[in-house]
């Protein structure tokens, strides 16, 4: 199996950007990931503060030979197996709800935890187990260069737990080899990224090239249990309008409901809520329905 280090990371999602290595369709490989802060933290005394932060959630980028613009990328996420420590940390202004977080943090939240056989140990008290997540898995833009702080229409900074281990990410490929950007991997996460858990990873992903029938306007998640759309944009509802009709359409182009199903499905059964709600903005936002629902 092919591994690719974290010696080479890029913080933009550029289309000039070199790949540290190729794939081929169906090949299973594995990478190592850095911190979406940088690399900063390396024992438990370690703590962040804003002077830590030297990276734009940097990402290893791996091509996939035979991709071209139009297909869609497919992405199984086989295992992902997150470092010994790990951090929970964050500007009070940048918090999502700021005042709350200053009254109690003061300016600067900052926890350290070690993670180890599954659990994480957030306090001397406090241990919850490991539910790791990708929160950065997305293909290269066909022009101009975007921060991996943000996600849009190709995945990118997403924060959803449902990418995570068993679950297939389709995004579309817009460049030739795809430029698969992976990083910021997070060992849990609330919903709305209240905190999440930042830590390193070695990850283990499959990869193989699909020709849809229909363009898919972004990312595509489907896992044992459930079919679920994202879409990221700077307005809340506008980014829940975006996936809802990203999912009725893969509903009716993919599983043959008619259009009035796929709405009456969403509509009886549907999931739906927003896993980041940090300014400024760029919010992500996932409608999912479960398969055992499926005709």
């Amino acid at each position: 199996m092919q591994h690719f280090s974290k010696d080479v990371v890029y913080q933009y999602n550029d289309p000039t950007n070199r790949a540290v290595g190729a794939v081929a369709d169906g090949e299973t490989f594995s990478l190592a990931t850095e911190l979406a802060s940088g690399d900063w933290l390396h024992s438990l005394d370690d703590k962040w503060d804003p002077t830590m932060t030297s990276g734009n959630n940097p990402c290893v980028m791996v091509n996939v030979d035979g991709a071209r613009p139009g297909d869609v990328l497919a992405v199984t996420i086989e295992e992902i197996r997150p470092d010994a420590i790990g951090y929970m940390a964050i500007g009070s202004e940048d918090a999502v709800y700021p005042e709350f977080t200053r009254r109690h943090f003061g300016e600067v939240f900052s926890n350290s935890v070690k993670i180890e056989d599954g659990i994480i140990h957030v306090t001397d008290r406090l241990r919850v187990p490991t539910a790791p997540l990708i929160g950065t898995l997305g293909t290269t833009i066909p022009v101009g260069s975007e921060s991996h702080v943000k996600g849009g229409f190709y995945g990118g900074n997403m924060d959803v737990q449902e990418v995570r281990v068993g679950a297939t990410v389709r995004l579309p490929v817009s460049t030739w080899g795809a430029g698969l950007n992976v990083g910021d991997v997070h060992a849990r996460q609330s919903d709305a990224e209240l905190s999440a858990v930042e830590t390193r990873a070695t990850v283990v992903l499959t990869v193989r090239i699909e020709r849809p029938s229909w363009p898919i306007a972004g990312p595509l998640i489907e896992d044992a249990t459930h079919l679920s759309a994202v879409a990221l944009d700077d307005d809340l509802k506008v980014a829940s309008e975006k996936a809802f009709v990203a999912l009725h359409r893969w509903l009716v182009e993919g599983h043959s409901l008619t259009a009035q199903e796929a709405y009456l499905l969403i509509g009886a059964v549907g999931e739906a809520r927003c896993t980041r709600l940090l300014e400024p903005g760029n919010y992500p936002y996932i409608w999912k329905v479960g398969k055992e629902f499926l005709p």
